[in-house]
């Protein structure tokens, strides 16, 4: 299967739990993403959201299509923030911030007003720790 994030960002995939695993492997492995691996799909409407493994350390995407998109880890996964840049073309993180249960959240959102609004919902929630922006 030829895919890229066309196919499960840009546009609303199926709602088909192991296609979109399959989506995603293939779009991150076509990408030359070594050592990710997307397990499991559990939720599978809007917003989609999926588990997976890269290096050994468990992450979670959460996105909306055409919309936004969130990668949730139990470490920070720097390295994997540009990495999911190029996947969607180039969309830069718009913030980051950590929750109550520690996990480190990278959140992209494509457009102005989107990204204000979940800004300011993130400022609006004390258990979120060191709300940075990363891009005006």
């Amino acid at each position: 299967m030829s895919t890229n994030a066309r196919t499960w960002f840009y546009t609303e995939p199926e709602h088909d739990a192991f296609a979109i695993v399959e989506r995603l492997n293939a779009t991150f492995w076509a990408a030359r993403i070594g050592q990710i691996l997307c397990t499991a799909c559990t939720r599978a409407e809007p917003p989609f959201k999926c588990r997976g493994q890269w290096r050994d350390e468990p992450f979670e995407l959460e996105w909306v299509p055409r919309q936004s998109l969130a990668l949730r880890g139990t470490t920070e996964l720097i390295e994997l923030v540009p990495q999911i840049t190029r996947v969607l073309g180039g969309l830069k993180p718009a913030f980051r911030y950590r929750t109550a249960e520690d996990w480190y959240v990278y959140e992209w959102h494509r457009g102005t007003d989107e990204q204000h609004r979940a800004w300011q919902q993130i400022q609006g929630v004390p258990a979120y720790k060191h709300p940075e922006r990363l891009r005006v």
